[in-house]
C-alpha cells in the first residue's frame, strides 16, 4: 500500500520531481510513522532471531524503496534510514553480517534496477545515499566484502565520466561518496588504475573543482613558453571564458574533495599527481 501511494507514475524521466514536503496537515501521520519505524527496530533487537525471517519476504525491498527513496516526507525518509543503519549494526545480534550484505546488495540491486527513478526522485536520494553509503563504511570498518563491489565501483566511475549536465547537487554528491566508500576497499594499485590511468584525478581538479585556476595555469604556461622560445603571443594565448566548475555547492565540492582524500590514501602516486596539480594551480 505504501509503495503505491508514494510512487508516482507516468512521470518523464527527463523530469526531476519537485513536490513539498507536504508537512502541515500529515504532521501526525509523519510522527505516528516514525515512531512505528523505531518500534520496528526496537521488535528485532530484542528477537534478532526474526532477521532471517524478514530477510525472506518479497516485500522487504519495496518496504526499502518506499521509505527511502520514494517516500515524500524528509523526516520519515532521515528516519527510516537511521532505524535501517542501527537495525543492521546495532540491533542484529548474531546476524550483522548477514543483514549487512543483504542490505548492500539489494540497495545495489534497486541501485542497478531503478537508475530512473533516481534520476526522477533526486531531490529526495540523500537518505537512500547516505544509508548505502554508512553500510559500506560499516562493512569496510569491520573487515566485511559486500559482493561486486568492483563491478559497482567500475559503474560508478563511469557514471562520473561520463556525466551529464544539468545534475541535481544530492544526486552528484551521493555518486561522489558511493564512489568514494567503494574505493575504500581497493588496494592501492587500483586507486592508481582508477586515479592516473583513467584520468580521475585530472577529471575531478580540472572539470569538478577548478576549471578557472586550470585555465589560468594553462595561459601562464603558455606564456612562459612563448617567453623561452622568443615568440610573441598570439590569440590562442589571450585568456578565454572558464567553463563553470561541476560542484558549485558546498555539499558537493566537500564531497569532490572527499573523493580525491580516498584516492591518495596509501597511494603515493595518486599523492603525487594531486600535490604537483595543486602546486601547478595555486602555488607557481
Amino acid at each position: 500500500a505504501i509503495h503505491q501511494t508514494f510512487k508516482l507514475e507516468n512521470v518523464n524521466t527527463n523530469d526531476q520531481l519537485v513536490i513539498s514536503d507536504y508537512a502541515e496537515e500529515d504532521v501526525e501521520s509523519q510522527s505516528a510513522c516514525r515512531e512505528i519505524l523505531e518500534l520496528f527496530c526496537v521488535s528485532i533487537a530484542l528477537v534478532p532471531t526474526s532477521v532471517q525471517q524478514l530477510l525472506k519476504e518479497n516485500f522487504l525491498e519495496y518496504f526499502l524503496m518506499d521509505l527511502i527513496l520514494y517516500c515524500h516526507y524528509s523526516a520519515i525518509r532521515h528516519t527510516a534510514s537511521e532505524q535501517i543503519l542501527m537495525l543492521t549494526t546495532r540491533c542484529s545480534q548474531g546476524q550483522s553480517e548477514n543483514l549487512l550484505k543483504y542490505l548492500i546488495d539489494k540497495q545495489f540491486q534497486i541501485f542497478n534496477k531503478h537508475s530512473n527513478s533516481l534520476k526522477i526522485y533526486s531531490s529526495y536520494s540523500s537518505d537512500f545515499f547516505l544509508l548505502l553509503c554508512r553500510l559500506l563504511s560499516f562493512a569496510y570498518q569491520n573487515q566485511i566484502l559486500p559482493s561486486n563491489t568492483d563491478q559497482q565501483l567500475h559503474d560508478e566511475i563511469l557514471w562520473l565520466k561520463n556525466l551529464q549536465l544539468p545534475v541535481d547537487d544530492h544526486l552528484l554528491r551521493g555518486h561522489l561518496n558511493l564512489a568514494k566508500e567503494l574505493l575504500q576497499f581497493q588496494p592501492s594499485e587500483r586507486k592508481r588504475f582508477y586515479g592516473i590511468d583513467q584520468l580521475l584525478i585530472q577529471q575531478i581538479i580540472e572539470q569538478f573543482l577548478f576549471p578557472a585556476s586550470t585555465l589560468l595555469y594553462q595561459l601562464r604556461s603558455t606564456r612562459r613558453k612563448s617567453i623561452v622560445s622568443e615568440i610573441n603571443d598570439n590569440d590562442d594565448s589571450e585568456l578565454k571564458d572558464p567553463s563553470a566548475p561541476i560542484c558549485q555547492t558546498p555539499i558537493t565540492i566537500s564531497a569532490a574533495f572527499d573523493l580525491l582524500v580516498i584516492l591518495g590514501t596509501n597511494c603515493i602516486d595518486n599523492v603525487k599527481l594531486i600535490d604537483k596539480y595543486m602546486t601547478d594551480l595555486f602555488y607557481s
